[in-house]
């Protein structure tokens, strides 16, 4: 099944998946594995100058103005391709910066951030392992420059920003700063994921910041980037679950057993029907959620849905894709395992399953 999209969708998808393949796949993952670097800067530049950086950036800020559907589109090519950029966390920073910054911010930061140059890190959700603000936030200490309490956990990407787009708390109510690395009482500890990718937690000690928004400004932004970057990863699992679902199929109609190829084996038949509708159902909830978010009609409940459909999705068909390869999906010469791998990190990432889904129970049975 295929997604209804508008033909400048449908071109903006097919534009993607050539550029990711001559940038990225998994032969390249595995030299920058080697290589030791988290971030495949030539692969950023070719995505920034693209302009994909600037995706949720209105174009009369310099951005491309698409919404998120676009960017999920993107980030299945790249959940296919394994691609390693910041591109989630990028563009919804710039357009956090484009919405809520003042003339001089904007001007100072989101050029370059549109351009790839300068990469800004949302770090939301405080020191804590679950989704949105449920770790316990920064305090913001009032003053003639605001001082920075507290830290941050796994936030991705963050070893190489430019600078952080922080939620901090102050007397009870919400707020959002931007902090730089090299800020003093600024100390970043990360760890290399499994995938090759890292995760940071970052910790502030009397830091400088200046103040982005405040107050129900803040909160929307905050709740505009969680969406954003967990909508990203969600669309990401998907084509990781796509890719390895593809290369299942390839397989099991040459591998060959009692003289015929398994795939001619009702039960394994049945197993590959199952991976793929769920890839496909996957796919549509994440396209609904999408456009009704570009709507306007932002829904936190079915956002947390996406995020878990897609996790238990994406590593149930990835395990179905290492059972048909047998012992050789678990070699590590084989490229099935490099999926498997960024299929347990993104599915993790801004809460796992168990954590979206009893984020939707709240959410749905306080709306009843």
């Amino acid at each position: 099944m295929d997604l209804l999209l508008s033909e400048q969708q449908s071109q903006m998808r097919d534009g993607a998946a050539r550029l990711l393949r001559d940038v990225a796949g998994p032969q390249r993952l595995r030299r920058l594995m080697a290589s030791g670097r988290a971030r495949d800067d030539e692969a950023w530049r070719a995505v920034a100058a693209a302009g994909w950086a600037g995706a949720l950036v209105p174009e009369r800020f310099g951005g491309t103005g698409l919404g998120t559907l676009e960017l999920a589109l993107f980030h299945e090519e790249a959940g296919k391709h394994l691609a390693a950029t910041p591109l989630a966390a990028a563009a919804s920073a710039a357009s956090c910066i484009a919405a809520c910054g003042n003339a001089s911010l904007r001007a100072r930061w989101l050029g370059d951030c549109i351009a790839g140059a300068k990469i800004v890190v949302p770090a939301l959700g405080g020191a804590g392992l679950g989704y949105g603000t449920d770790g316990v936030l920064p305090r913001l200490r009032d003053g003639a420059v605001p001082l920075l309490d507290g830290a941050h956990s796994f936030v991705p990407f963050a070893a190489t920003a430019d600078a952080f787009l922080v939620a901090a708390e102050r007397g009870g109510a919400t707020v959002l700063g931007l902090a730089a690395p090299d800020a003093v009482g600024v100390a970043i500890t990360t760890v290399r994921n499994v995938d090759g990718t890292s995760s940071s937690d970052i910790a502030f000690a009397a830091t400088p910041v200046e103040i982005v928004a405040d107050g129900s400004t803040a909160e929307r932004a905050i709740a505009a980037m969680q969406a954003a970057t967990v909508l990203a990863a969600s669309a990401e699992l998907i084509g990781i679950a796509a890719a390895v679902h593809a290369m299942a199929l390839d397989h099991i109609k040459t591998r060959r057993q009692f003289g015929q190829a398994i795939g001619s084996f009702q039960a394994i038949q049945h197993r590959a029907v199952d991976a793929f509708v769920a890839v496909e159902l996957s796919r549509s909830l994440l396209a609904r959620v999408c456009v009704e978010r570009d709507r306007g009609n932002a829904d936190a409940a079915m956002i947390a849905a996406v995020k878990a459909k897609s996790s238990r999705s994406a590593l149930d068909v990835v395990r179905f894709g290492l059972q048909m390869h047998g012992a050789m999906g678990y070699a590590e010469e084989h490229e099935i395992g490099l999926y498997w791998k960024r299929a347990l990190v993104l599915s993790a990432l801004y809460g796992g399953d168990a954590n979206h889904l009893l984020r939707f129970s709240q959410l749905s049975w306080a709306e009843t």
